[in-house]
């Protein structure tokens, strides 16, 4: 399970004082699948739990799944996670909440999963990443945290505020959620809230693991459980 990876490099690598609490989508409706995922998350304590009603594959079923989540937000900021993401950096995300209660500009802070460009490919315009489709980004400290300015709302891994986005969903069922909050955001919002942590040009601190990458870490998760006589 890619989940699997994903909690287990959040737990360890994000810092937060208070208490999180989780909520989850399952798209995946196997029935083997389901038991074993049920059972890590009751290890975990979690149980706040959803199996999406459409298959993946549906065009409606990731729209119905953004707007089913921001439906159970409470807390007035959310920390954004899909299942097959890994952290490469230990972050405090502390400092970045108080950054965000005390300037209401700031919106969404996201980790990049590449180096941080000078400029930003809007890619809820065009599918060609090109000088024509490019904004500058711009380096800016707020209260002493360094942050990248930016153009777009991408789903990495990220802590956005909760009434900002419930501002302009529900998402219609055919459209990518992605791209449909982005260009929601650029239309309603020209305060450019959207940030990136860290500096232009510093490397990435989250990684996009991917179907194939999982397989190789699951590969390696199994060596592991040999090597101390762990069979499963």
């Amino acid at each position: 399970m890619m989940f699997w990876f994903l909690l287990e490099s959040f737990i360890r690598n994000v810092k937060c004082s208070d208490m999180f609490r989780y909520i989850v989508n399952v798209d995946v409706r196997n029935p083997k699948y389901l038991d074993r995922l049920n059972r890590f998350l009751d290890r975990k304590g979690i149980q706040d739990l959803r199996i999406n009603p459409y298959p993946a594959e549906m065009p409606r079923a990731h729209a119905e799944t953004i707007n089913y989540l921001f439906s159970r937000i409470e807390s007035p900021h959310y920390f954004h996670l899909e299942d097959d993401w890994i952290f490469l950096e230990r972050i405090d995300i502390d400092p970045l909440i108080e950054l965000m209660q005390t300037h209401n500009q700031i919106d969404y802070i996201r980790f990049n999963k590449q180096r941080t460009r000078e400029n930003a490919w809007l890619y809820h315009i065009s599918h060609q990443d090109i000088p024509k489709y490019q904004k500058m980004n711009r380096d800016l400290v707020i209260n002493g945290i360094n942050l990248v300015q930016t153009w777009v709302w991408a789903f990495n891994p990220s802590i956005a505020r909760t009434s900002t986005v419930r501002s302009i969903i529900p998402i219609p069922p055919t459209a990518s959620p992605e791209k449909y909050l982005c260009h929601m955001y650029d239309k309603n919002f020209n305060t450019r809230g959207a940030f990136i942590w860290g500096r232009i040009g510093d490397k990435a601190v989250v990684r996009h693991i991917g179907y194939a990458r999982w397989i190789w870490l699951k590969r390696i998760k199994r060596k592991i459980m040999k090597s101390f006589g762990i069979y499963g």
